[in-house]
């Protein structure tokens, strides 16, 4: 095992963190898809989320495994430190050795994480074409609050929802159940079915939401009755078929211009895809949501929408010199709201470079 180190490090050509040999565990040195030679520790953006390994492909997850009502769990390919990971693909485990003869694991897949990191336009083709961030430390979690290490999964749920560690224990025993219940649900109740997820109050509930106020079929009451913590509501505006349907043809605003006519002076159209983050349905509003970047519209656009049907002011002298973000939000949601026939909200996001 020693030589392989040495032959890494001759072959390198930047320097690469060696660890010491009493340091060295009885395991394979990583080989995962996205790998990169350190240079030197660094922070970068702090992550929290959770380790997923699958295969030669590590993940960081961002969103935790009991918000169902979430759509599309926003992931991240790691790109880890070569020479400094240990794995174990009996287990899904890996050890990471820090500088100062630190050796930090064992650290599992699934386990709740932390990562100092950095990302930007970068993709992994073997990894599901995620964007890449680079790595240099991953921190596991604690079960007691560290300053370094962030709580493991069922400890943060507890401080999160204030409720006791066992009924936090609990709950999490109870939503895959939950979640396979909600599944079923949503095949009985095809065509009416709006919206599911999970209240963590006091009170812990699973919820079903349909379209219209009709009581729900005899199927999915059955289905219901056999599950303390699942109730199904009704009520909802709009089917989930219909804002999936609205969101594709929302197309992250592709095709989709906005005006930039100033004091009648035509330019060239702005396309809302510049400067829209993301869109996703909230299950428990009933509506389509879209994260724009307010810094990416240009002005004369912002201008140009801020007056007549859509705007709040009478012309473009009475546009102040700056724009509040809040209300060109408002005023690119009204636009929207024209254009795409359900409920939706307009929200600020952050364009990566």
């Amino acid at each position: 095992m020693a030589a392989a180190l040495s032959t890494t490090a001759s072959t390198t050509s930047v320097p690469v963190f060696v660890p010491h040999l009493d340091d060295i565990l009885p395991l394979p040195w990583a080989d995962f898809h996205e790998m990169h030679d350190p240079t030197q520790d660094s922070a970068g953006m702090e992550i929290t989320g959770r380790l997923e390994i699958e295969g030669r492909c590590a993940y960081i997850d961002f969103l935790a495994s009991y918000e169902t009502h979430v759509e599309d769990p926003k992931r991240l390919v790691l790109s880890l430190p070569r020479g400094r990971i240990q794995f174990d693909p009996r287990s899904n485990e890996l050890w990471i050795h820090r500088r100062g003869r630190e050796v930090d694991g064992p650290i599992a897949s699934g386990q709740r994480i932390s990562i100092g990191g950095s990302y930007g336009k970068l993709r992994s083709r073997p990894c599901g074409n995620e964007v890449i961030v680079f790595t240099d430390g991953i921190w596991g979690c604690r079960r007691w609050p560290s300053t370094s290490h962030p709580l493991c999964e069922i400890e943060e749920y507890a401080r999160l929802h204030r409720v006791q560690r066992d009924e936090a224990q609990r709950r999490f025993d109870l939503f895959p159940i939950l979640q396979s219940a909600l599944d079923e649900l949503r095949e009985i109740e095809d065509e009416r079915a709006a919206g599911w997820g999970l209240d963590h109050g006091l009170k812990f509930a699973a919820w079903f939401w349909l379209k219209g106020a009709d009581p729900p079929s005899e199927a999915a009451r059955s289905l219901a009755d056999e599950h303390d913590d699942l109730e199904i509501r009704v009520g909802a505006a709009f089917g989930y078929s219909e804002l999936v349907e609205a969101q594709a043809s929302f197309a992250d605003g592709q095709y989709m211009y906005l005006s930039s006519n100033v004091n009648d002076e035509a330019s060239e159209p702005f396309e809302l895809a510049d400067a829209v983050t993301q869109s996703w349905i909230d299950h428990r509003e009933n509506e389509l949501v879209v994260s724009v970047d307010p810094d990416q519209v240009p002005r004369r656009v912002a201008v140009s929408l801020s007056v007549g049907e859509y705007g709040s002011y009478p012309d473009i002298a009475a546009v102040p010199s700056s724009l509040p973000n809040d209300e060109l939000l408002a005023t690119i949601q009204r636009v929207l709201e024209r254009r795409l026939d359900v409920s939706l909200r307009v929200t600020r996001g952050l364009k990566v470079p």
